[in-house]
């Protein structure tokens, strides 16, 4: 139908927003009767949204790294290839965690709240069905690095079902990445059940679509609550919140992409971006890897001078994998959240918020809003309130566009990295951008 477009999903999402805040700013101002029981009478939209939210990620993530390790078939030459790029993918994600978690750290976008205040207006309900406690994040931080690294062979060792009962992502991660491995190693044997997993994986990015759809009602309760509960001094943290994303994204794509292009591939930045431009205006405009994945194939192979083998190979598991914008994004929101309601972060804590948004944005499918279902595993490894993402809902749709471009840009820097790498670059067009 073509009333269900991008546009029309931005314009819904926007108006759910601006009307939900809307409507608690008015009821906290005001603390009329009649509207405060309309905002808590249509709660349960907001619980339906996040519970819907919960029942997918794992699913998701299971089937998202069984098919993209699965599909990795092909001889020896291409394996090797192939994880020369996930090695690649896997170093620039743990860059942009890092940038991420230091910006949050010298900011501090969520300080400077009454976060007792905050607490107290926590719903006891999210609490108590998650069998918490107010100091869960706490209780959540091993002492030292061996208990976890002890904590991480546990996890990541167990029975594959109580890892997905239990949302363990690092379990369903390792458990799917063995399996589509086994797979791709069984060549044509596997074939059909290659075939199942690949439906399975297809019909579970409809869902998320789907989700995505019906999010404007649940984003109008959680909203108009947190507005009715919390008042005008959530603007500046929220402000501080957009600054530090956006910043944390910029650094990330204009200072380690050409970085990398410069001295990992001998490659001109000015001549890469020149290039890529396109694609980046693409993605800025769909808010998708995949529906970006075309125009990123034609300009680094006409524009960079890649080989159609290795933009082939690059550029299709980057939009399936590499979700450097996404990582980054989901690690600065569960420690802003946290700061805001005044919980402290150390060391171990800011390794598992590390660990589990990189693994997490493995998972995010190329799909609008994919890093929203994703964030429900992060917050669930610190005990975060899910009702609180609201507050990242209400901002992450700008923020989506630009993560999408620093994903795609990873992508354009990857392909450059292995073509160059295995020395097939097509001279004609790469030669004007060498150093």
């Amino acid at each position: 139908m073509k009333f269900f477009t991008e546009r029309n999903l931005t314009f819904a999402l926007i108006g759910s927003i601006v009307l939900g805040v809307g409507i608690g700013a008015i009821a906290q101002a005001t603390e009329a009767a009649p509207l405060v029981r309309f905002i808590e009478s249509i709660q349960i939209f907001g619980k339906l949204f996040l519970r819907t939210l919960t029942m997918i990620v794992v699913p998701l993530v299971l089937f998202s790294v069984i098919t993209g390790m699965a599909n990795l078939h092909g001889t020896g030459e291409v394996r090797r290839k192939v994880f020369k790029v996930l090695g690649f993918f896997l170093l620039t994600s743990f860059f942009a965690v890092l940038i991420g978690i230091f910006y949050t750290n010298i900011i501090q976008p969520g300080a400077g709240t009454d976060a007792e205040e905050l607490r107290a207006s926590l719903p006891e309900t999210s609490l108590q069905a998650a069998g918490e406690t107010q100091e869960s994040i706490a209780l959540r931080a091993p002492e030292s690095v061996i208990d976890f690294i002890d904590m991480q062979i546990d996890n990541i060792f167990q029975n594959p079902f109580k890892s997905m009962a239990e949302t363990n992502l690092i379990g369903v991660v390792f458990f799917g990445l063995f399996l589509g491995f086994m797979l791709m190693l069984c060549g044509s044997q596997a074939r059909s059940a290659i075939d199942f997993f690949n439906a399975i994986n297809e019909a579970l990015m409809k869902m998320v679509t789907v989700i995505i759809w019906l999010a404007p009602p649940g984003i109008l309760a959680l909203a108009s609550n947190l507005a009715m509960t919390m008042g005008p001094e959530i603007v500046g943290p929220m402000g501080k919140y957009f600054a530090t994303v956006c910043l944390a994204l910029l650094t990330h794509i204009l200072i380690v992409y050409p970085l990398i292009l410069k001295f990992m591939c001998g490659y001109s930045p000015i001549k890469f971006f020149k290039g890529i431009y396109e694609a980046q205006i693409l993605a800025i405009t769909t808010s998708s890897s995949a529906a970006t994945m075309p125009v990123t194939l034609r300009v680094v192979e006409e524009h960079l001078g890649v080989d159609k083998r290795s933009a082939d190979l690059v550029v299709p598991m980057g939009a399936t994998i590499n979700m450097d914008g996404t990582a980054l994004y989901e690690a600065i929101a569960a420690m802003f959240i946290a700061q805001l309601l005044g919980y402290e972060l150390g060391l171990m804590q800011q390794i598992l918020v590390f660990f589990t948004a990189t693994l997490a944005a493995i998972g995010a499918a190329g799909v609008p809003q994919a890093g929203l279902v994703t964030m429900v595993v992060v917050f669930n490894a610190l005990g975060l309130p899910l009702e609180w993402m609201a507050l990242i809902i209400v901002v992450d749709r700008p923020l989506d566009h630009l993560r999408t471009v620093v994903n795609i840009t990873g992508d354009a820097t990857g392909a450059v990295y292995l073509s160059t790498s295995e020395g097939d670059m097509n001279p004609e067009i790469s030669s004007a951008a060498e150093i």
